[in-house]
């Protein structure tokens, strides 16, 4: 007999703890319903931000022998195409039980609401609100994560944007103190915590 791994995240039902993360098959919606039928609990789409972004030229990744290094530069389709996106790919995962999480970024709070309410309207069951990546505003600014007044403004851009539709924001880990920015997104209105 198979062990029960059903669990709940935010009130949704995931047959397994498994969440395929923001990035690794991008958008399309035949790559996350092929990973939903491979087994995954959950599956995140690529983080989208307000406007197409090309991203880094190859190499993007590396093989360092221990692991892949990446600095892909957040390319994606921009928030109107990754809400048709989104839509194809729920449509395809509903009828499977997966619930689909929406990855956001945004060069300011203001662009990550507008990008969260763009991409609420393809009906994604939780959204990911990466302030975590240093390359948005600018190429080699501070990120939004390792501030907790900045990390507390952006939540609270996208949390008055979408509604009922849980967030789950995406801290980094090599901040002076991830613990008080964690404490900062939560009581701004986070409902999780992606780490």
């Amino acid at each position: 007999m198979a062990p029960d791994l059903t669990c709940d995240l935010l009130g949704l039902r995931l047959r397994n703890p498994i969440v395929l993360a923001s990035g690794v098959l991008g958008t399309s919606a035949a790559l996350l319903t092929r990973a939903a039928r491979a087994g995954a609990g959950a599956v995140t789409s690529k983080s989208c931000g307000p406007a197409p972004r090309a991203g880094h030229p190859n190499p993007v990744a590396v093989d360092w022998g221990y692991g892949i290094i990446n600095a892909i530069g957040l390319s994606n389709p921009g928030a109107e195409e990754e809400a048709r996106m989104l839509a194809e790919a729920r449509a395809g995962l509903a009828p499977l039980g997966v619930p689909l999480i929406a990855s956001i970024f945004a060069g300011t709070s203001a662009e990550y609401g507008m990008v969260a309410r763009v991409l609420a309207g393809a009906g994604p069951d939780l959204i990911e609100v990466n302030i975590s990546c240093p390359n948005v505003a600018d190429e080699f600014g501070t990120p939004f994560a390792a501030d907790a007044q900045s990390a507390a403004e952006v939540t609270e851009a996208v949390k008055a944007a979408v509604g009922t539709v849980p967030i789950s924001v995406k801290l980094a880990p090599n901040v002076p103190s991830v613990g008080r920015i964690a404490r900062a997104v939560v009581e701004a209105g986070a409902d999780a915590i992606t780490a």
